[in-house]
């Protein structure tokens, strides 16, 4: 047998030793994201086949991720070591929760916005606030008969929560956060949905929950500056919300639509896709995409996918022009239809103040009023016992007035 040289040993051992580092540690199985909260305990590695590359985040740029939570919302949002969670998607998205805040390392969520309490959009924040503990935490009411919210409640301990108003804000770095919806206070839990906008730099975020057409109009109608680059479109792509007035003040450039795959709801409708399409805003969906991840350095955003490709907007085919040009006719025939409406109420209630004044008038100058029956003075009274009127004449105040009385100054 030939005799193995030292070089060769040393090669050998060395690849040996090569082999074993590269060997996949063991993993934990035992990770019980489920407890408490009606949720099967999977290893962590289970949680979600096609993760999102978290690590590597940059320090000076804001990340938001639409996570893919299947028929529910979810985003989270992140500028160096601060972190925003908006929604946690439905109760079994707990163990993606989890899972992604950790594989991130975010131990602390500085803010947490629960848009309304329905279970697709609360449920899965019990899984993330087992993992992390939070800040500040928001939502649009804070109590709720499900024990779905009552699970987010026990796991946010002694933190309180918080109903903020439109007009609120805070920070997130250099970014800043500020609600603009719902301008006025609703029982309707879609309705009620915290509606936020995220901007840094010149470029933005509208996050709507399940806002319908009631919420988007208020909003519209309140002055908000709606305007942004990115669209988490309201309920799903529900037919009930992304009304075309709406969009036209948010003007999005790409419109985000968290939705399950072949879900039971028929979402997103197709009139709502059109709706969007017309508005110009490059449509990417969760359940075609998976988790939609955006990059900004504050002048321009940058999108990839965890399960596809976001591909560029192709040029609008003749049907979407049409589309688009039969939608804007009739959101400016909506418009006009809504301005002529309050100008003709304007003048329904200028005309019937008139009236109201002018029959105010003529009652109060058809009141019987008193003078001398000598014809002594230029005074009238209200009754014939005022003065030392020694006899009065009865007439009524216009008659008087026409004869050149005044009011007596001591019984008017």
């Amino acid at each position: 047998m030939a005799r193995l040289k030292p070089a060769f040993l040393l090669a050998f051992f060395a690849v040996l030793f090569s082999l074993a580092g590269c060997a996949a540690p063991e993993q934990d199985a035992s990770l019980d994201v489920g407890a408490g909260i009606g949720v099967a305990p999977v290893a962590a590695q289970q949680a979600d086949a096609a993760l999102p590359d978290t690590r590597g985040d940059p320090a000076d740029e804001l990340v938001v991720r639409f996570l893919d939570v299947g028929q529910g919302d979810s985003a989270l949002v992140t500028f160096g070591e601060q972190s925003l969670l908006i929604d946690g998607g439905p109760a079994k998205a707990s163990q993606k929760l989890y899972a992604v805040l950790e594989d991130l390392g975010i131990t602390h969520l500085d803010h947490v916005i629960a848009t309304h309490p329905d279970e697709d959009h609360c449920g899965g924040l019990a899984g993330a606030l087992q993992f992390a503990t939070c800040g500040t935490f928001y939502c649009s009411v804070t109590e709720h008969d499900t024990k779905t919210f009552g699970n987010v409640v026990q796991r946010l301990g002694g933190t309180p929560i918080t109903v903020p108003a439109a007009g609120d804000s805070f920070a997130l770095g250099p970014a800043t956060v500020q609600f603009v919806g719902p301008v006025t206070p609703t029982d309707d839990a879609n309705n009620g949905s915290l509606v936020c906008k995220l901007t840094y730099g010149t470029t933005s975020f509208l996050f709507t929950g399940d806002a319908e057409a009631s919420s988007e109009t208020q909003m519209t109608d309140s002055g908000a500056d709606l305007h942004a680059d990115v669209l988490k479109v309201g309920h799903h792509g529900s037919n009930t919300s992304s009304s075309t007035r709406f969009l036209n003040a948010v003007t999005p450039e790409y419109a985000v639509i968290s939705v399950g795959k072949d879900n039971s709801y028929g979402h997103p409708t197709n009139e709502t896709l059109l709706r969007l399409q017309a508005a110009g805003a490059q449509i990417l969906r969760t359940d075609e995409l998976g988790t939609i991840t955006f990059i900004s350095d504050g002048e321009q955003l940058s999108v990839t996918a965890s399960t596809g490709k976001v591909e560029p907007v192709a040029p609008e085919s003749a049907e979407q022009q049409a589309a688009r040009a039969a939608l804007e006719a009739e959101a400016a025939r909506v418009a006009q239809e809504q301005a002529a409406a309050a100008e003709a109420q304007r003048i329904a209630e200028e005309q019937a103040a008139a009236e109201a004044a002018a029959a105010a008038a003529a009652q109060q100058d058809e009141r019987t009023v008193y003078v001398a029956a000598s014809g002594n003075g230029k005074k009238y009274h209200s009754s014939p016992n005022c003065s030392r009127m020694k006899g009065t004449t009865s007439l009524t105040v216009s008659q008087a007035e026409a004869q050149g009385y005044t009011p007596c100054s001591k019984c008017y």
